[in-house]
């Protein structure tokens, strides 16, 4: 048997085979990601401990360029993105080792793990989490520490004291990201928050957004200026 993934555009839908894995319950299973210019692909199986990547060649078929280890007790990522190019993997498993949270960066064309970290004990790390488009920042909130904001030599956790936020997503350039609180808890705000990072320092964008319901969902335009939820 052979595992098939599908991409499509418009006009046609393409086949990836990959003769590697014979169960097409691992296929069914997997978390995959697909760049942003859609000419690389990424596929974890279940408990495999290896990302597989595909790359779109200059004759548009589809070419397996290497396996790419998640180390130790990753049995999937939850959160799986890719940036535009396909040069950068971002991933978090929330319940990893007794839900302390794991988020890693991978490079796709050397194969390294460029970013690791584990939270303490049940604080969930990477509950949400995204990479910009350029692959040069990523954010992921860090349970009720806020929002960890990672970029090329700053890292820094943003928090307001408002409470912890659930969902975020970071701009095109990796310079304006957003956090939103979904009210989980009747005590809980329900909000939006706008942050741009400018020479490692945060400053807010207008004032919290503030919702009539909980969000399940927010998305930046590529220059952070518009933001849907």
């Amino acid at each position: 048997q052979y595992e098939k993934l599908a991409t499509f555009s418009v006009d046609s839908v393409d086949e990836i085979t990959d003769p590697s894995v014979d169960s097409e319950n691992d296929i069914n299973s997997a978390t995959v990601a697909l760049s942003g210019n859609g000419k690389v692909v990424a596929y974890l199986p279940p408990n495999s401990g290896y990302i597989r990547i595909f790359k779109k060649d200059t004759n548009n078929n589809w070419t397996f360029i290497r396996n790419m280890g998640v180390g130790s007790n990753i049995w999937y990522y939850k959160i799986f993105r890719m940036n535009y190019d396909g040069s950068r993997i971002f991933g978090t498993d929330y319940s990893h080792n007794y839900s302390s949270g794991k988020v890693r960066v991978h490079d796709t064309d050397t194969g390294n793990i460029i970013y690791d970290k584990s939270g303490p004990l049940y604080t969930r790390y990477g509950w949400s989490g995204a990479i910009s488009g350029d692959g040069t920042a990523f954010v992921y909130t860090v349970d009720d520490k806020g929002i960890f904001y990672k970029g090329v030599n700053f890292g820094k956790a943003y928090d307001d004291g408002l409470g912890k936020f659930d969902l975020v997503d970071i701009n095109y350039d990796g310079t304006i990201f957003a956090g939103a609180r979904v009210g989980v808890y009747s005590s809980d705000p329900v909000d939006i928050v706008v942050i741009k990072y400018n020479n490692n320092s945060f400053t807010q964008l207008g004032s919290n957004i503030l919702l009539p319901n909980a969000s399940s969902g927010i998305k930046f335009s590529d220059d952070g200026y518009t933001l849907a939820f």
